[in-house]
């Protein structure tokens, strides 16, 4: 679900979707700037969290491609995508190094 506070709302020809810097998904709950594993092997930048009226939610994430490395993620953002909730596994810990993105994925990913 969505968030009440910080959240905005767009009504239009009877549907209505909200906005909102925060969500709790299958996953747990996330945040706009969090990074997130993903059910591609990437990981991706939270920017906004989108819902319908029919409990539909969308993350609008930056995407970062794995690389070879385990655990290293390309520092450059590869596309910036809507994807269903249920595409996003769990909010990890990060870190971000001079040429990539160093995270803490879960262990049944690798």
């Amino acid at each position: 679900y969505i968030r009440r506070e910080g959240h905005m709302s767009l009504k239009k020809k009877g549907a209505c979707v909200r906005k909102s810097q925060s969500a709790v998904l299958p996953g747990g709950r996330v945040y706009a700037n969090d990074i997130v594993f993903l059910t591609s092997g990437d990981i991706g930048k939270v920017i906004s969290l989108i819902a319908s009226d029919d409990g539909h939610i969308a993350v609008y994430v930056e995407v970062h491609k794995a690389l070879d490395e385990p655990l290293h993620f390309d520092i450059d953002v590869a596309e910036t995508v809507f994807m269903n909730a249920d595409e996003v596994i769990e909010p990890v810990s990060y870190y971000l190094a001079h040429d990539h993105i160093t995270a803490i994925v879960p262990d049944y990913c690798c």
